[in-house]
């Protein structure tokens, strides 16, 4: 038996495992008489455990396929709890007295939402590190915006509030 032309058959897409599975689930679950009515009863007969093969093949070759597609989300996420956080964790035990003195407000204030004009170089750098985001393009006097401090830091600092000069 030539295994190379076997591992070709692999390699095939997930659309031909998707007949092939179906197929397969349609010939091994129906009824003696529908099969009876399609002259297929007699054929498989001696190829059953053969077709059960290819179900077995057929149906891990399609789970496969499901999981390496959900794979490039769940290696993001994956990816940004375990490097990104951690540095973002650090950055947050590394901030300039302005930036504590911003942040401290937060947390003083017991809100998820302050004010602040765009051109604060303090508030543009905490932005852009994704500490805190602008949910809207809406300014409320013409200079002044709404940021919104980001799910991790809110918690972060609430656990170590001396990281911003609180007791």
């Amino acid at each position: 038996m030539d295994w190379t032309k076997t591992f070709e058959i692999l390699k095939m897409g997930p659309r031909i495992w998707f007949v092939v599975f179906t197929t397969a689930t349609v010939l091994l679950l129906s009824p003696a008489r529908f099969l009876d009515t399609l002259a297929l009863a007699t054929i498989l007969q001696g190829h059953r455990s053969w077709l059960g093969v290819e179900w077995i093949v057929s149906s891990a070759t399609l789970v496969t396929h499901v999981l390496a597609s959900a794979d490039i989300p769940l290696r993001r996420k994956v990816v940004w709890l375990f490097v990104h956080r951690r540095r973002l964790h650090a950055r947050l035990n590394d901030l300039t007295p302005a930036e504590q003195a911003f942040l401290r407000k937060y947390l003083k204030e017991n809100t998820r939402t302050l004010e602040a004009t765009l051109g604060n170089g303090v508030v543009a750098g905490l932005a852009r590190e994704r500490i805190i985001v602008r949910p809207s393009s809406v300014s409320s006097d013409c200079t002044e915006f709404a940021f919104n401090i980001e799910p991790w830091p809110w918690s972060h600092l609430r656990k170590h509030p001396e990281l911003v000069g609180l007791p």
